[in-house]
Protein backbone atom coordinates (compact mmCIF):
# COMPACT_ATOMS: atom_id res chain seq x y z
CA UNK A 1 0.00 0.00 0.00
CA UNK A 2 1.66 3.24 -1.15
CA UNK A 3 1.32 6.60 0.49
CA UNK A 4 2.07 10.08 -0.73
CA UNK A 5 3.58 12.91 1.25
CA UNK A 6 0.11 14.27 1.94
CA UNK A 7 -0.87 11.11 3.83
CA UNK A 8 1.56 11.76 6.63
CA UNK A 9 4.58 9.74 5.45
CA UNK A 10 7.75 11.72 4.83
CA UNK A 11 9.35 11.51 1.38
CA UNK A 12 12.65 9.67 1.21
CA UNK A 13 15.02 12.08 -0.54
CA UNK A 14 18.01 9.79 -0.88
CA UNK A 15 16.53 6.48 -1.85
CA UNK A 16 17.60 3.74 -4.22
CA UNK A 17 15.98 3.55 -7.68
CA UNK A 18 12.43 2.19 -7.92
CA UNK A 19 12.41 -1.49 -7.08
CA UNK A 20 10.83 -4.17 -9.16
CA UNK A 21 7.30 -5.39 -9.00
CA UNK A 22 5.14 -7.48 -11.27
CA UNK A 23 4.06 -4.31 -13.01
CA UNK A 24 7.51 -2.78 -13.57
CA UNK A 25 9.08 -6.08 -14.59
CA UNK A 26 6.54 -6.74 -17.33
CA UNK A 27 7.60 -5.95 -20.89
CA UNK A 28 4.09 -4.67 -21.69
CA UNK A 29 3.60 -5.55 -25.37
CA UNK A 30 0.56 -3.25 -25.60
CA UNK A 31 2.71 -0.23 -24.71
CA UNK A 32 5.32 -1.26 -27.27
CA UNK A 33 2.62 -1.46 -29.95
CA UNK A 34 1.30 2.01 -29.05
CA UNK A 35 4.78 3.49 -29.26
CA UNK A 36 5.71 1.75 -32.51
CA UNK A 37 2.42 2.84 -34.07
CA UNK A 38 3.56 6.44 -33.68
CA UNK A 39 6.87 5.67 -35.41
CA UNK A 40 4.91 4.90 -38.57
CA UNK A 41 4.52 8.65 -39.20
CA UNK A 42 8.21 9.62 -39.26
CA UNK A 43 8.98 6.47 -41.22
CA UNK A 44 6.47 7.50 -43.89
CA UNK A 45 8.40 10.73 -44.17
CA UNK A 46 11.74 8.94 -44.42
CA UNK A 47 10.63 6.09 -46.68
CA UNK A 48 10.81 7.91 -50.08
CA UNK A 49 14.47 8.99 -49.75
CA UNK A 50 15.39 5.81 -47.89
CA UNK A 51 13.80 3.15 -50.08
CA UNK A 52 13.05 4.88 -53.36
CA UNK A 53 15.82 7.53 -53.53
CA UNK A 54 13.14 10.17 -54.05
CA UNK A 55 13.93 13.56 -52.55
CA UNK A 56 10.78 15.18 -51.18
CA UNK A 57 10.30 18.95 -51.48
CA UNK A 58 11.56 20.91 -48.50
CA UNK A 59 8.12 22.20 -47.58
CA UNK A 60 6.89 18.58 -47.35
CA UNK A 61 9.86 17.51 -45.23
CA UNK A 62 9.79 20.48 -42.87
CA UNK A 63 6.01 20.69 -42.76
CA UNK A 64 5.64 16.99 -42.06
CA UNK A 65 8.47 17.14 -39.54
CA UNK A 66 6.83 20.05 -37.71
CA UNK A 67 3.50 18.22 -37.53
CA UNK A 68 5.14 15.03 -36.26
CA UNK A 69 7.12 17.07 -33.76
CA UNK A 70 3.94 18.66 -32.44
CA UNK A 71 2.28 15.25 -32.08
CA UNK A 72 5.38 13.98 -30.28
CA UNK A 73 5.36 16.97 -27.96
CA UNK A 74 1.77 16.32 -26.92
CA UNK A 75 2.41 12.61 -26.28
CA UNK A 76 5.57 13.33 -24.30
CA UNK A 77 3.70 15.31 -21.65
CA UNK A 78 1.91 12.10 -20.74
CA UNK A 79 4.88 9.75 -21.03
CA UNK A 80 8.44 10.21 -22.38
CA UNK A 81 8.52 6.72 -23.88
CA UNK A 82 7.64 7.74 -27.44
CA UNK A 83 10.25 10.50 -27.28
CA UNK A 84 12.90 7.96 -26.27
CA UNK A 85 11.88 5.68 -29.14
CA UNK A 86 12.08 8.54 -31.65
CA UNK A 87 15.51 9.50 -30.31
CA UNK A 88 16.74 5.93 -30.75
CA UNK A 89 15.56 5.90 -34.35
CA UNK A 90 16.88 9.35 -35.24
CA UNK A 91 20.30 9.51 -33.56
CA UNK A 92 22.03 6.90 -35.82
CA UNK A 93 20.52 8.65 -38.87
CA UNK A 94 21.46 12.19 -37.84
CA UNK A 95 24.19 12.56 -40.47
CA UNK A 96 21.91 11.42 -43.28
CA UNK A 97 18.92 13.49 -42.10
CA UNK A 98 20.42 16.50 -40.29
CA UNK A 99 17.12 18.43 -40.48
CA UNK A 100 19.00 21.75 -40.48
CA UNK A 101 16.45 24.53 -40.00
CA UNK A 102 18.70 27.45 -39.08
CA UNK A 103 22.42 27.63 -38.30
CA UNK A 104 22.81 25.81 -35.01
CA UNK A 105 19.22 24.52 -35.08
CA UNK A 106 18.91 20.99 -36.41
CA UNK A 107 17.21 17.72 -35.62
CA UNK A 108 19.82 16.61 -33.08
CA UNK A 109 19.69 19.87 -31.14
CA UNK A 110 15.90 19.94 -31.09
CA UNK A 111 15.80 16.35 -29.88
CA UNK A 112 18.30 17.10 -27.13
CA UNK A 113 16.28 20.11 -26.00
CA UNK A 114 13.16 17.95 -25.84
CA UNK A 115 14.95 15.24 -23.85
CA UNK A 116 16.29 17.77 -21.33
CA UNK A 117 12.95 19.55 -20.97
CA UNK A 118 10.95 16.39 -20.37
CA UNK A 119 13.64 15.09 -18.05
CA UNK A 120 12.91 18.01 -15.72
CA UNK A 121 9.17 18.00 -16.39
CA UNK A 122 8.64 14.32 -15.57
CA UNK A 123 10.87 14.56 -12.51
CA UNK A 124 8.38 17.06 -11.09
CA UNK A 125 5.40 15.04 -12.30
CA UNK A 126 6.69 11.89 -10.59
CA UNK A 127 7.67 13.87 -7.48
CA UNK A 128 11.20 12.49 -7.76
CA UNK A 129 14.65 14.01 -7.71
CA UNK A 130 15.83 15.52 -11.01
CA UNK A 131 19.09 13.59 -10.58
CA UNK A 132 18.32 9.96 -9.83
CA UNK A 133 21.19 7.86 -8.55
CA UNK A 134 20.67 4.91 -10.84
CA UNK A 135 23.62 2.48 -10.78
CA UNK A 136 26.23 3.60 -13.28
CA UNK A 137 25.54 7.32 -13.11
CA UNK A 138 28.47 8.10 -10.79
CA UNK A 139 31.27 6.65 -12.98
CA UNK A 140 29.61 8.19 -16.04
CA UNK A 141 29.50 11.59 -14.32
CA UNK A 142 33.20 11.36 -13.43
CA UNK A 143 34.02 10.26 -16.99
CA UNK A 144 31.96 13.14 -18.38
CA UNK A 145 33.57 15.80 -16.17
CA UNK A 146 37.15 14.65 -16.73
CA UNK A 147 36.72 14.35 -20.49
CA UNK A 148 34.90 17.67 -20.87
CA UNK A 149 37.64 19.35 -18.82
CA UNK A 150 39.93 18.63 -21.77
CA UNK A 151 38.23 21.56 -23.45
CA UNK A 152 39.87 23.80 -20.87
CA UNK A 153 43.21 21.97 -21.12
CA UNK A 154 43.42 22.58 -24.87
CA UNK A 155 43.05 26.32 -24.26
CA UNK A 156 46.25 26.34 -22.21
CA UNK A 157 48.22 24.22 -24.67
CA UNK A 158 47.01 25.71 -27.97
CA UNK A 159 44.65 28.60 -27.30
CA UNK A 160 40.98 29.54 -27.10
CA UNK A 161 40.86 30.22 -30.83
CA UNK A 162 41.55 26.54 -31.56
CA UNK A 163 38.60 25.40 -29.46
CA UNK A 164 36.06 27.92 -30.78
CA UNK A 165 37.26 28.07 -34.38
CA UNK A 166 38.56 24.61 -35.30
CA UNK A 167 36.80 22.05 -33.11
CA UNK A 168 33.66 23.71 -31.67
CA UNK A 169 31.22 21.30 -33.31
CA UNK A 170 33.25 18.26 -32.29
CA UNK A 171 33.39 19.49 -28.68
CA UNK A 172 29.66 20.17 -28.62
CA UNK A 173 28.99 16.72 -30.11
CA UNK A 174 31.17 15.19 -27.39
CA UNK A 175 29.06 16.84 -24.69
CA UNK A 176 25.88 15.65 -26.46
CA UNK A 177 26.88 12.03 -25.81
CA UNK A 178 26.67 12.53 -22.06
CA UNK A 179 23.50 14.61 -22.25
CA UNK A 180 21.78 11.75 -24.09
CA UNK A 181 22.91 9.21 -21.50
CA UNK A 182 21.80 11.24 -18.48
CA UNK A 183 18.50 12.16 -20.11
CA UNK A 184 17.74 8.52 -20.86
CA UNK A 185 18.78 7.19 -17.47
CA UNK A 186 16.52 9.72 -15.74
CA UNK A 187 13.56 9.48 -18.13
CA UNK A 188 13.38 5.68 -17.91
CA UNK A 189 10.78 5.27 -15.20
CA UNK A 190 11.30 1.65 -14.18
CA UNK A 191 12.51 -1.77 -15.23
CA UNK A 192 9.57 -2.31 -17.55
CA UNK A 193 10.38 0.82 -19.54
CA UNK A 194 14.07 -0.14 -19.53
CA UNK A 195 13.17 -3.43 -21.22
CA UNK A 196 11.05 -1.62 -23.80
CA UNK A 197 13.87 0.82 -24.56
CA UNK A 198 16.00 -2.19 -25.50
CA UNK A 199 13.25 -3.21 -27.93
CA UNK A 200 13.26 0.27 -29.47
CA UNK A 201 17.03 0.00 -29.86
CA UNK A 202 16.48 -3.10 -31.98
CA UNK A 203 13.88 -1.25 -34.07
CA UNK A 204 16.28 1.65 -34.61
CA UNK A 205 19.10 -0.71 -35.58
CA UNK A 206 16.80 -2.45 -38.05
CA UNK A 207 16.15 0.84 -39.84
CA UNK A 208 19.89 1.51 -39.96
CA UNK A 209 20.40 -1.98 -41.37
CA UNK A 210 17.99 -1.18 -44.21
CA UNK A 211 20.31 1.68 -45.18
CA UNK A 212 23.24 -0.69 -45.18
CA UNK A 213 21.48 -3.31 -47.32
CA UNK A 214 20.43 -0.73 -49.88
CA UNK A 215 23.95 0.69 -50.13
CA UNK A 216 25.48 -2.79 -50.31
CA UNK A 217 23.26 -3.68 -53.28
CA UNK A 218 24.11 -0.42 -55.03
CA UNK A 219 27.86 -0.98 -54.61
CA UNK A 220 27.97 -4.68 -55.42
CA UNK A 221 30.20 -5.42 -58.42
CA UNK A 222 32.37 -2.31 -58.18
CA UNK A 223 35.97 -2.80 -59.29
CA UNK A 224 37.84 -1.97 -56.08
CA UNK A 225 37.60 -2.70 -52.39
CA UNK A 226 37.52 0.95 -51.34
CA UNK A 227 34.67 1.73 -53.72
CA UNK A 228 32.74 -1.32 -52.50
CA UNK A 229 32.91 -0.48 -48.78
CA UNK A 230 29.52 0.23 -47.23
CA UNK A 231 29.56 3.53 -45.35
CA UNK A 232 26.13 3.31 -43.73
CA UNK A 233 24.32 6.33 -42.28
CA UNK A 234 27.45 6.95 -40.18
CA UNK A 235 29.19 7.84 -43.48
CA UNK A 236 32.29 5.85 -42.51
CA UNK A 237 32.71 2.07 -42.95
CA UNK A 238 34.56 1.40 -39.69
CA UNK A 239 32.05 3.45 -37.69
CA UNK A 240 29.18 1.64 -39.38
CA UNK A 241 30.83 -1.70 -38.65
CA UNK A 242 31.21 -0.74 -34.99
CA UNK A 243 27.53 0.21 -34.74
CA UNK A 244 26.43 -3.10 -36.26
CA UNK A 245 28.62 -5.09 -33.87
CA UNK A 246 27.36 -3.19 -30.83
CA UNK A 247 23.67 -3.80 -31.53
CA UNK A 248 24.16 -7.35 -32.80
CA UNK A 249 25.11 -8.31 -29.24
CA UNK A 250 21.46 -7.96 -28.22
CA UNK A 251 20.20 -10.26 -30.98
CA UNK A 252 22.88 -12.87 -30.34
CA UNK A 253 22.08 -12.83 -26.61
CA UNK A 254 18.34 -13.28 -27.19
CA UNK A 255 19.10 -16.42 -29.21
CA UNK A 256 21.87 -17.65 -26.91
CA UNK A 257 19.70 -17.51 -23.79
CA UNK A 258 17.61 -20.42 -25.15
CA UNK A 259 19.31 -21.58 -28.34
CA UNK A 260 17.12 -24.64 -28.78
CA UNK A 261 13.84 -22.72 -28.66
CA UNK A 262 12.57 -22.76 -32.24
CA UNK A 263 10.80 -19.40 -32.18
CA UNK A 264 14.11 -17.66 -31.47
CA UNK A 265 15.47 -19.02 -34.74
CA UNK A 266 13.25 -16.45 -36.46
CA UNK A 267 15.95 -13.91 -35.58
CA UNK A 268 18.62 -15.81 -37.52
CA UNK A 269 17.82 -14.16 -40.91
CA UNK A 270 18.17 -10.78 -39.20
CA UNK A 271 21.56 -11.79 -37.81
CA UNK A 272 22.62 -13.22 -41.17
CA UNK A 273 21.78 -9.90 -42.85
CA UNK A 274 23.85 -8.02 -40.28
CA UNK A 275 26.75 -10.38 -40.93
CA UNK A 276 26.44 -9.88 -44.69
CA UNK A 277 26.41 -6.09 -44.42
CA UNK A 278 29.23 -6.20 -41.88
CA UNK A 279 31.37 -8.10 -44.38
CA UNK A 280 30.68 -5.35 -46.92
CA UNK A 281 32.18 -2.72 -44.59
CA UNK A 282 35.55 -4.49 -44.92
CA UNK A 283 36.32 -3.42 -41.35
CA UNK A 284 38.86 -5.79 -39.82
CA UNK A 285 38.36 -4.31 -36.38
CA UNK A 286 34.62 -4.98 -36.63
CA UNK A 287 35.27 -8.60 -37.63
CA UNK A 288 37.46 -9.12 -34.58
CA UNK A 289 35.02 -7.31 -32.30
CA UNK A 290 32.13 -9.49 -33.45
CA UNK A 291 34.21 -12.57 -32.72
CA UNK A 292 35.09 -11.23 -29.27
CA UNK A 293 31.46 -10.42 -28.51
CA UNK A 294 30.21 -13.87 -29.50
CA UNK A 295 33.11 -15.56 -27.69
CA UNK A 296 32.42 -13.63 -24.46
CA UNK A 297 28.71 -14.44 -24.50
CA UNK A 298 29.39 -18.08 -25.37
CA UNK A 299 31.90 -18.40 -22.54
CA UNK A 300 29.54 -17.02 -19.92
CA UNK A 301 26.62 -18.95 -21.37
CA UNK A 302 28.37 -22.19 -20.43
CA UNK A 303 31.39 -24.35 -21.20
CA UNK A 304 29.46 -26.82 -23.31
CA UNK A 305 28.43 -23.99 -25.64
CA UNK A 306 32.07 -22.94 -25.96
CA UNK A 307 33.09 -26.44 -26.95
CA UNK A 308 30.19 -26.72 -29.37
CA UNK A 309 30.99 -23.37 -31.00
CA UNK A 310 34.69 -24.21 -31.38
CA UNK A 311 33.92 -27.61 -32.89
CA UNK A 312 31.43 -26.15 -35.37
CA UNK A 313 33.82 -23.36 -36.38
CA UNK A 314 36.73 -25.77 -36.82
CA UNK A 315 34.55 -28.11 -38.87
CA UNK A 316 33.35 -25.34 -41.18
CA UNK A 317 36.80 -23.82 -41.76
CA UNK A 318 38.59 -27.13 -42.28
CA UNK A 319 36.02 -29.07 -44.27
CA UNK A 320 34.15 -26.29 -46.05
CA UNK A 321 36.58 -23.38 -46.60
CA UNK A 322 34.46 -22.22 -49.50
CA UNK A 323 31.80 -21.20 -46.97
CA UNK A 324 34.12 -18.56 -45.54
CA UNK A 325 33.28 -15.41 -47.55
CA UNK A 326 36.02 -14.41 -49.97
CA UNK A 327 35.63 -10.77 -48.91
CA UNK A 328 36.58 -11.75 -45.36
CA UNK A 329 39.60 -13.77 -46.51
CA UNK A 330 40.78 -11.01 -48.82
CA UNK A 331 40.35 -8.23 -46.27
CA UNK A 332 42.14 -10.08 -43.46
CA UNK A 333 44.92 -11.03 -45.89
CA UNK A 334 45.57 -7.32 -46.45
CA UNK A 335 46.91 -7.02 -42.91
CA UNK A 336 50.20 -8.29 -44.32
CA UNK A 337 51.57 -7.94 -47.84
CA UNK A 338 54.19 -10.10 -49.49
CA UNK A 339 57.42 -8.23 -49.98
CA UNK A 340 60.47 -9.19 -52.00
CA UNK A 341 61.99 -11.33 -49.25
CA UNK A 342 59.50 -11.28 -46.37
CA UNK A 343 56.00 -10.50 -45.28
CA UNK A 344 55.43 -6.87 -44.29
CA UNK A 345 52.61 -5.09 -42.51
CA UNK A 346 50.30 -3.22 -44.89
CA UNK A 347 50.37 0.60 -45.07
CA UNK A 348 47.23 1.05 -42.97
CA UNK A 349 48.63 -1.03 -40.12
CA UNK A 350 52.02 0.70 -40.33
CA UNK A 351 50.30 4.09 -40.01
CA UNK A 352 48.45 2.88 -36.92
CA UNK A 353 51.68 1.82 -35.24
CA UNK A 354 53.23 5.23 -35.90
CA UNK A 355 50.19 7.04 -34.52
CA UNK A 356 50.02 4.78 -31.47
CA UNK A 357 53.66 5.54 -30.70
CA UNK A 358 52.98 9.28 -30.97
CA UNK A 359 49.95 9.03 -28.68
CA UNK A 360 51.95 7.08 -26.09
CA UNK A 361 54.66 9.75 -26.10
CA UNK A 362 52.03 12.46 -25.62
CA UNK A 363 50.53 10.50 -22.72
CA UNK A 364 53.93 10.12 -21.03
CA UNK A 365 54.59 13.84 -21.43
CA UNK A 366 51.18 14.92 -20.02
CA UNK A 367 49.82 11.97 -18.03
CA UNK A 368 47.36 13.82 -15.77
CA UNK A 369 45.39 16.11 -18.08
CA UNK A 370 46.64 15.16 -21.52
CA UNK A 371 47.15 17.74 -24.25
CA UNK A 372 43.50 18.79 -24.54
CA UNK A 373 40.46 17.98 -26.63
CA UNK A 374 41.32 17.05 -30.23
CA UNK A 375 44.90 18.22 -29.66
CA UNK A 376 46.44 15.08 -31.20
CA UNK A 377 45.89 16.33 -34.72
CA UNK A 378 47.70 19.55 -33.78
CA UNK A 379 50.71 18.05 -31.98
CA UNK A 380 51.19 14.72 -33.78
CA UNK A 381 53.96 16.07 -36.03
CA UNK A 382 56.20 16.55 -33.01
CA UNK A 383 55.99 12.89 -32.04
CA UNK A 384 55.91 10.99 -35.36
CA UNK A 385 59.08 9.73 -36.99
CA UNK A 386 57.61 10.07 -40.49
CA UNK A 387 54.89 12.28 -41.90
CA UNK A 388 51.38 10.81 -41.73
CA UNK A 389 48.16 12.34 -42.97
CA UNK A 390 45.88 10.64 -40.45
CA UNK A 391 44.71 12.92 -37.64
CA UNK A 392 43.22 10.29 -35.32
CA UNK A 393 45.02 8.01 -32.85
CA UNK A 394 43.21 4.92 -34.24
CA UNK A 395 42.87 3.69 -30.66
CA UNK A 396 40.16 4.96 -28.33
CA UNK A 397 42.17 4.29 -25.19
CA UNK A 398 45.14 6.28 -26.50
CA UNK A 399 42.70 8.91 -27.79
CA UNK A 400 41.59 9.45 -24.18
CA UNK A 401 44.96 9.15 -22.42
CA UNK A 402 46.86 11.44 -24.81
CA UNK A 403 44.23 14.20 -24.92
CA UNK A 404 42.34 13.86 -21.62
CA UNK A 405 44.82 12.17 -19.30
CA UNK A 406 45.15 8.84 -17.55
CA UNK A 407 42.53 9.66 -14.85
CA UNK A 408 39.99 10.18 -17.65
CA UNK A 409 41.05 6.86 -19.17
CA UNK A 410 40.47 5.13 -15.82
CA UNK A 411 37.00 6.71 -15.62
CA UNK A 412 36.23 5.54 -19.15
CA UNK A 413 37.30 2.01 -18.30
CA UNK A 414 35.21 2.16 -15.11
CA UNK A 415 32.13 3.03 -17.16
CA UNK A 416 32.81 0.08 -19.47
CA UNK A 417 33.34 -2.11 -16.40
CA UNK A 418 29.84 -1.11 -15.26
CA UNK A 419 28.48 -2.23 -18.62
CA UNK A 420 30.11 -5.62 -18.12
CA UNK A 421 29.41 -5.89 -14.39
CA UNK A 422 25.75 -4.93 -14.58
CA UNK A 423 25.35 -7.27 -17.53
CA UNK A 424 26.90 -10.16 -15.64
CA UNK A 425 24.77 -9.53 -12.52
CA UNK A 426 21.54 -9.24 -14.52
CA UNK A 427 22.43 -12.32 -16.56
CA UNK A 428 23.02 -14.35 -13.41
CA UNK A 429 20.23 -13.08 -11.16
CA UNK A 430 17.32 -11.68 -13.19
CA UNK A 431 14.13 -13.71 -13.01
CA UNK A 432 12.74 -13.17 -16.52
CA UNK A 433 14.36 -14.44 -19.68
CA UNK A 434 14.36 -11.14 -21.58
CA UNK A 435 16.21 -9.32 -18.79
CA UNK A 436 18.74 -12.16 -18.61
CA UNK A 437 19.31 -11.91 -22.36
CA UNK A 438 19.94 -8.17 -21.99
CA UNK A 439 22.44 -8.92 -19.24
CA UNK A 440 24.25 -11.39 -21.50
CA UNK A 441 24.20 -8.75 -24.24
CA UNK A 442 25.94 -6.35 -21.87
CA UNK A 443 28.79 -8.85 -21.52
CA UNK A 444 29.09 -9.23 -25.29
CA UNK A 445 28.77 -5.51 -25.99
CA UNK A 446 31.50 -4.61 -23.49
CA UNK A 447 33.84 -7.14 -25.12
CA UNK A 448 33.06 -5.68 -28.55
CA UNK A 449 33.72 -2.13 -27.34
CA UNK A 450 37.11 -3.07 -25.92
CA UNK A 451 38.29 -4.97 -29.00
CA UNK A 452 37.10 -2.65 -31.75
CA UNK A 453 38.42 0.42 -29.96
CA UNK A 454 41.89 -1.09 -29.92
CA UNK A 455 41.98 -0.37 -33.66
CA UNK A 456 40.00 2.87 -33.90
CA UNK A 457 38.23 5.61 -31.99
CA UNK A 458 34.70 4.18 -32.16
CA UNK A 459 33.29 5.87 -29.04
CA UNK A 460 33.64 9.47 -30.21
CA UNK A 461 30.68 10.09 -32.51
CA UNK A 462 27.17 10.03 -31.05
CA UNK A 463 25.82 8.26 -34.15
CA UNK A 464 28.09 5.32 -33.34
CA UNK A 465 28.33 5.07 -29.57
CA UNK A 466 24.99 6.43 -28.29
CA UNK A 467 23.47 2.96 -28.19
CA UNK A 468 26.27 1.70 -25.95
CA UNK A 469 25.71 4.34 -23.28
CA UNK A 470 21.92 4.08 -23.57
CA UNK A 471 22.25 0.35 -23.06
CA UNK A 472 24.29 1.08 -19.93
CA UNK A 473 21.31 3.14 -18.70
CA UNK A 474 19.01 0.17 -19.42
CA UNK A 475 21.25 -2.24 -17.52
CA UNK A 476 21.56 0.25 -14.66
CA UNK A 477 17.79 0.09 -14.12
CA UNK A 478 17.73 -3.70 -14.44
CA UNK A 479 20.61 -3.97 -11.99
CA UNK A 480 18.66 -1.80 -9.53
CA UNK A 481 15.82 -4.31 -9.69
CA UNK A 482 18.10 -6.98 -8.29
CA UNK A 483 18.02 -5.17 -4.95
CA UNK A 484 14.37 -6.10 -4.47
CA UNK A 485 14.80 -9.22 -2.31
CA UNK A 486 17.11 -7.32 0.03
CA UNK A 487 15.32 -3.98 0.25
CA UNK A 488 16.78 -2.27 3.25
CA UNK A 489 14.60 -1.44 6.22
CA UNK A 490 15.43 2.11 7.13
CA UNK A 491 13.41 2.49 10.25
CA UNK A 492 10.95 0.70 12.48
CA UNK A 493 8.54 3.11 14.03
CA UNK A 494 4.97 3.66 14.96
CA UNK A 495 3.17 6.39 13.06
CA UNK A 496 -0.45 7.45 13.04
CA UNK A 497 -2.05 8.08 9.67
CA UNK A 498 -4.91 10.58 9.12
CA UNK A 499 -7.45 7.78 9.62
CA UNK A 500 -5.79 6.90 12.97
CA UNK A 501 -4.47 3.62 11.59
CA UNK A 502 -1.36 2.55 13.49
CA UNK A 503 1.57 1.83 11.15
CA UNK A 504 4.41 -0.54 11.98
CA UNK A 505 7.38 -1.48 9.87
CA UNK A 506 8.24 1.03 7.17
CA UNK A 507 10.75 0.20 4.42
CA UNK A 508 12.11 2.10 1.49
CA UNK A 509 10.91 1.26 -2.01
CA UNK A 510 12.61 3.87 -4.13
CA UNK A 511 11.00 7.25 -4.59
CA UNK A 512 8.20 6.70 -2.05
CA UNK A 513 7.69 4.73 1.14
CA UNK A 514 5.53 1.70 1.69
CA UNK A 515 4.17 0.63 5.05
CA UNK A 516 2.91 -2.58 6.62
CA UNK A 517 0.12 -2.45 9.13
CA UNK A 518 0.32 -4.38 12.36
CA UNK A 519 -0.92 -7.90 11.92
CA UNK A 520 0.33 -8.04 8.32
CA UNK A 521 3.56 -9.37 6.88
CA UNK A 522 5.52 -8.71 3.71
CA UNK A 523 5.58 -11.50 1.16
CA UNK A 524 8.62 -12.68 -0.81
CA UNK A 525 7.96 -10.18 -3.64
CA UNK A 526 7.57 -7.25 -1.30
CA UNK A 527 3.78 -7.29 -1.34
CA UNK A 528 1.63 -7.03 1.76
CA UNK A 529 -0.41 -9.99 2.94
CA UNK A 530 -2.76 -10.48 5.90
Amino acid sequence: MAYTASSGVRTVKKAPPPIASEETSRLDIAEIKRTLSFLIWPMLLLAPPLLLSIQLPKFVLFGGGALIGLMLLVRSFKSPETLLAVALVYIPLARVFPAAIFPGVNGTNLLLMALLFFWVYHAFQRNTLIWRKVPGTTPMLIWALLSIFSGITVIFYIGLAYLISYVPLEFKAWIDIFLVYFAFVNLIADGGMARRVAVYMLVGSLIVLVFGVQEMLEKSGLDSLEKSRVLGPQMQPNDFGAFLVYVSSILVAIIAIKPFEVRRWMLLPWLATIAKVLLATFSRGAYLALGASVAAMTWFRGLRYVVLAILLLALIVSQFPQLVPSSLRDRMAQTTVQGTHSEQIDASSQTRLILWDAAIKMTVESPILGKGFKAFQYFKGRYTTVEVHESDTHNMFLFVSSQMGIPALIAFLAALACLFGFGYAVWRKAVDGFARSLGLAGIGMSAAVVVINMFGSRMVNIEVCAYVWIFLAVLGHLFAELKVPTARKVRVATEVTPDNTTEGEIATTGETTHSVRKGESRGPSGGVRK
